[in-house]
């Protein structure tokens, strides 16, 4: 067993239950990636990007 999440009971399948040290992580990084969007905005789709430089 995963030390971040838990197993299903029973063969019960369902969301893993994390961790508080996974949830609190998980909440480091998404303010973390709130600042970067607020800072330099959000970026274009590079896959996109990729296909249009090809095409040229």
């Amino acid at each position: 067993m995963s030390g971040t999440t838990k197993q299903a009971v029973k063969g019960k399948t369902g969301k893993a239950v994390l961790s508080e040290r996974s949830r609190a992580l998980l909440e480091r990084i998404r303010r973390r990636r709130e600042k970067i969007r607020r800072r330099v905005g959000i970026l274009p789709n590079s896959a996109e990007l990729i296909r249009q430089d090809r095409e040229r």
